[in-house]
């Protein structure tokens, strides 16, 4: 599914999770291109806490 953000190479890094860091703001996109929203959570283990 490409789009004009990112080809499908970019597309496929997303779908099999070979990103780093700086790819927090593709994700985002690529969400949003879906009708989702990217949410980034850490989980504690006695909590979590959504901070994106």
């Amino acid at each position: 599914m490409p789009t004009s953000w990112c080809d499908a190479g970019q597309v496929s890094q997303i779908e099999n999770g070979d990103l780093d860091v700086n790819e927090v703001a593709n994700l985002s996109r690529y969400a949003q291109a879906l009708g989702a929203r990217l949410r980034i959570i850490f989980d504690y283990g006695n909590g979590l806490r959504q901070i994106a």
